[in-house]
C-alpha cells in the first residue's frame, strides 16, 4: 500500500489486527529510501494489542513524521516494514508500504520520464514509464493513446488501447505503458510511433508524448564522424545540431560515414546541403574529403547507402544531419565541461553538449542547492564570487517576490571556458477549486 503527505505533515500508517486470540505485537520501522534523514524521521518501534475474544478488525497507526528543507526537490519514497511478529500472529503478505513525500504548495503532475526512445525490433516490446511528479495527494489519472506515425499497427506492433492509468491518494509509484512489437524476417527501415497521454483529472500534464523508434535492420547509415587525421584516425562525431569550429575542419579533413549492415552495402552517395550532385564512394569505410577549409555558415549533410557499386540497386535507410562552422564551437574543450550537474535531486536530464536547462520548484521554497562535478582536468564555478562557489550542495537563495534565478555554472581547464546555465521557475501559489 502507499501513503502520501507534503513536508512538515506527519502520515498515519494503518496496521490491522484481524482475528481473535491471545495479546499479540509487532515490530516496525520506518526506512529511508530517496527520501533521505533530512526528509523524514527514521523511527522505530512496536505495536500492541490485547487479548481478545471477539473475531474483528482492530487497527493501530504508525505515524511518520515527514521534515521540511526548503529545497527544490521532486516526489520522494521511504518505507514502512512490519517484522517479528509475537504471541502467535503471523504477518499478511502485504507487510511493506510506501510513503512518498512532496513538497508543499505544488499540485500533482502527471508526465513520461522521457521524450523519446529507440528499440530494436526484436526486443519484444516497448515499455514506456510514466511517472507522477509535484504531489502524492489526491488520486488522479489519465487517458493514454498510441498513434501510427510510419510504424503501421499489426504490421509493426500490436495495436493497443486508448485506456487510463490511475493512481490512489498517496500514490506516487511510476506506472507503466507496454506496446508489443511484431518481429519479421523483412529489412525494413527505422520506423515511428508515439503513445500520447490526455484527458488528466486531478492533476496536470508534464511531458505528454513520448517518440518511440523501431530500430531498422536493412542497409542504412547511421552516423556521421569526422575525419580529422588519416593515420590516427581521429574521429569526432558530427551531431544534429552541432556547432564546429573552422580550426576542426582542415584541408584534408574528410567525412566517415557509418552504416549498418556493411557487408550489404557496396557504395555510399553524400550529398552537401541537398546538392543534386551526390559525391561517391564505393570502399569502405566511406570517407569523404568534402569540408576542406570551410568558412563560418549552415550545412546539411545527406547519406544514402546502396548495395551496389555507383550508387546501383534500391536506395537504402539515408541519415540527413544539419550542422553549423564558426570560429568557436559550443563546447571549445572536452576538459572545459561537466560530468554532471543537479539542482536538489531534480533530474535535469544532463549533456554535456546542452548548456541551457530550466527547472520548477514549489512557491514556497526559499532555496536550492546545485551541484556539480568537472571533467578530468577541468575545475568548475557555480555562482562566481561567492564564498562556497566550489563545493558540492552550494546553496542558492530564491529573493522573496522572486519567480526566477538564473544560476551559472563554468567549467574551465586553464584554456576554454564552458558556461551552463540553469533557469529555476518558481511555481505561483495555487488555491482550491
Amino acid at each position: 500500500r502507499s501513503f502520501g503527505g507534503e513536508e512538515a505533515d506527519e502520515v498515519a500508517v494503518p496496521v490491522e489486527r484481524t482475528g481473535s486470540g491471545g495479546a499479540v505485537g509487532v515490530d516496525y520501522a520506518v526506512l529511508v529510501g530517496s527520501a533521505d534523514s533530512a526528509d523524514i524521521e527514521a523511527t522505530t518501534g512496536t505495536l500492541h494489542w490485547p487479548e481478545t475474544s471477539v473475531d474483528a478488525e482492530v487497527s493501530r497507526s504508525i505515524a511518520v513524521p515527514m521534515l521540511r528543507d526548503d529545497l527544490a526537490e521532486p516526489i520522494e519514497r521511504a518505507f514502512v516494514r512490519l517484522s517479528n511478529p509475537t504471541g502467535g500472529a503471523v504477518l499478511t503478505d502485504v507487510n511493506l508500504a510506501y510513503v512518498f513525500v512532496g513538497e508543499p504548495g505544488r499540485g500533482p503532475s502527471i508526465g513520461f520520464a522521457a521524450t523519446q526512445m529507440a528499440v530494436d525490433e526484436t526486443a519484444g516490446r516497448v515499455v514506456a514509464t510514466v511517472r507522477r511528479s509535484g504531489s502524492p495527494l489526491g488520486a488522479v489519472s489519465v487517458d493514454f493513446d498510441v498513434d501510427s506515425l510510419t510504424a503501421l499497427p499489426g504490421a509493426d506492433y500490436v495495436e493497443v488501447g486508448p485506456g487510463r492509468l490511475s493512481w490512489a491518494d498517496g500514490d506516487a509509484t511510476a506506472r507503466t505503458i507496454v506496446v508489443p512489437l511484431v518481429s519479421d524476417t523483412e529489412e525494413e527501415p527505422r520506423e515511428r510511433f508515439e503513445i500520447r497521454l490526455s484527458s488528466p483529472t486531478g492533476a496536470t500534464l508534464g511531458t505528454d508524448r513520448i517518440l518511440v523508434e523501431i530500430n531498422g535492420d536493412g542497409p542504412a547509415v547511421t552516423g556521421f564522424m569526422l575525419y580529422d587525421d588519416p593515420t590516427r584516425q581521429d574521429l569526432q562525431p558530427i551531431l544534429d545540431g552541432k556547432r564546429l569550429a573552422t580550426y576542426a575542419v582542415p584541408g584534408n579533413t574528410g567525412i566517415r560515414v557509418e552504416v549498418r549492415n556493411p557487408d550489404e552495402v557496396q557504395s555510399v552517395g553524400l550529398t552537401v546541403d541537398g546538392a543534386a550532385e551526390a559525391h561517391t564512394d564505393n570502399d569502405a569505410p566511406y570517407v569523404f574529403h568534402i569540408l576542406g577549409d570551410a568558412p563560418a555558415g549552415d550545412y546539411t549533410l545527406r547519406a544514402t547507402p546502396y548495395p551496389e557499386n555507383d550508387l546501383g540497386g534500391g536506395a537504402g535507410e539515408p541519415l540527413a544531419v544539419s550542422f553549423s562552422v564558426g570560429d568557436e564551437p559550443d563546447v571549445p574543450s572536452t576538459d572545459a565541461s561537466l560530468l554532471h550537474l543537479e539542482l536538489s535531486g531534480i533530474d535535469l536530464r544532463f549533456d554535456t553538449d546542452v548548456a541551457a536547462y530550466e527547472a520548477t520548484v514549489g512557491p514556497q521554497v526559499a532555496r536550492t542547492t546545485v551541484s556539480a562535478s568537472a571533467a578530468a582536468g577541468a575545475t568548475y564555478v557555480i555562482g562566481p564570487g561567492d564564498a562556497d562557489a566550489h563545493t558540492q550542495g552550494h546553496q542558492v537563495d530564491l529573493a522573496i517576490g522572486a519567480t526566477t534565478i538564473e544560476v551559472a555554472v563554468a567549467a574551465e581547464d586553464g584554456e576554454a571556458t564552458m558556461t551552463y546555465t540553469v533557469t529555476v521557475v518558481r511555481a505561483p501559489f495555487t488555491t482550491g477549486p
